[in-house]
């Protein structure tokens, strides 16, 4: 499992790691540092961690042997911090900043139902037992490493705001490793970890001492079951009203990605297709016809031919590109991109993006993309029966040219050249 969690995500398997460290170091504590214990406990780790590094050997030796220098891993661990929405109390609730409790919205801080509060109340009660000792022996030598655990969390969850809010930036900057963490949110695991365990022995201790007594017994057990499954409980009634989107909510894709896919398939030879000011889940896509997002592009392999390529936003650099026609050109040409296609706003089928694109800053921003992409004399717009893209093919577009020692590709024919 583990070496599968490495495979699927590195920073969610370190993590993980640590806490099973803090576990075992109690769970070590606990035996009295016993030999015995302490050699088992080794070997079955030193086994699985033999197993993990041979399956990863096939990225790891390569890594190593680069001395850490691979491009990629420098690029991931040298990126600048992620400004972080997430709040004290959202982590103290352990409620992401861009959950609305029906569908995410990315880049805006929802608001956090007040039934949330009940969850750091349901901590403090257990909290309050502890203090009084109140609790079983056993349950009672674990809570302080849960509290650490949740407190490691909380602290590194909210990331840059306070209290200590330059721990941290702190941290990126001078623990090793730690720069892989762009942004917080993934730090929520040990929160959700601790919370689990301290909520549990909380309620364990409740039941048990509602038990003991006769009086009013089934309905206050009841009533403290109720409490304790009152979050959850909230979580999932949208998925039963119809309320929950995403991936529970049906969506119709739309005949007009299908006619393009269809138009793509017919043409046999290479180009690119570029989407202003992104592709749509329905874009076609293959390698004999790859799709290119303007706002990929913009931000990354062109940002250089910028005026300003450090921007504030995505939008700003878009909008700087576009006023260059011939840039603009130029780059479209270059990267061998014969058509360039406005897709839907499709607000019905949750793929509705210009928002993030310039649509808090220009009213009916498609329109004015697409107005951009007319007063080009190099775009053409072209009819493909679509009824709601857009569609413009590049009139200075010219087939692909390649030349090697060996072998030339023209106009997608392989020629075989003698040496």
């Amino acid at each position: 499992m583990l070496s599968v969690s490495i495979l699927y995500e590195l920073r969610v398997t370190i993590i993980t790691i640590i806490i099973i460290s803090i576990i075992f170091l109690k769970t070590v504590v606990e035996h009295n540092y016993e030999k015995f214990f302490l050699i088992q406990s080794l070997k079955k780790l030193s086994i699985v961690s033999i197993i993990t590094l041979l399956l990863q050997s096939f990225w790891l030796l390569p890594f190593l042997l680069a001395k850490g220098t691979s491009s990629s891993v420098v690029e991931l661990a040298n990126r600048s911090i992620f400004y972080s929405f997430v709040r004290l109390h959202n982590a103290l609730t352990i409620h992401h900043p861009f959950w609305t409790s029906q569908k995410p919205v990315a880049f805006v801080h929802n608001s956090i139902p007040i039934i949330y509060s009940l969850i750091p109340i349901l901590i403090i009660s257990t909290l309050i037992l502890y203090n009084q000792k109140k609790l079983t022996n056993k349950a009672h030598s674990w809570v302080s490493v849960w509290i650490i655990i949740s407190l490691i969390g909380i602290l590194l969850t909210k990331q840059n705001h306070a209290p200590f809010a330059g721990l941290y930036e702190f941290l990126y900057e001078h623990l090793p490793g730690f720069s892989l963490y762009r942004e917080s949110t993934k730090f929520f695991l040990f929160t959700l970890l601790g919370y689990s365990a301290l909520i549990v022995i909380g309620y364990d201790y409740w039941s048990k001492m509602i038990s003991s007594r006769a009086k009013f017994k089934n309905f206050l057990l009841i009533l403290v079951s109720v409490i304790y499954l009152v979050i959850p409980l909230t979580n999932i009634i949208p998925i039963f009203n119809g309320d929950f989107e995403t991936m529970f909510t049906p969506r119709i894709k739309s005949n007009d990605y299908s006619l393009i896919e269809k138009k793509l398939n017919e043409d046999q030879f290479f180009y690119r297709t570029l989407w202003v000011p992104k592709d749509s889940r329905w874009t076609p896509d293959n390698n004999l016809h790859p799709k290119v997002s303007l706002t990929n592009v913009v931000n990354e392999d062109w940002s250089k031919y910028l005026d300003d390529p450090f921007s504030d936003t995505l939008f700003s650099k878009i909008s700087n590109m576009m006023s260059k026609e011939s840039l603009f050109e130029s780059l479209i040409k270059g990267g061998s991109i014969k058509y360039v296609f406005v897709p839907i706003q499709d607000t019905a089928n949750d793929d509705d993006f210009f928002i993030h694109y310039g649509g808090d800053e220009v009213h009916e921003i498609r329109n004015w993309y697409i107005k951009k992409l007319k007063e080009m004399k190099f775009l053409k717009e072209i009819d493909l029966g679509l009824e709601d893209v857009v569609a413009f093919e590049n009139t200075s577009f010219s087939n692909y040219l390649d030349i090697s020692n060996n072998i030339v590709n023209l106009d997608s024919r392989i020629i075989s050249i003698p040496n």
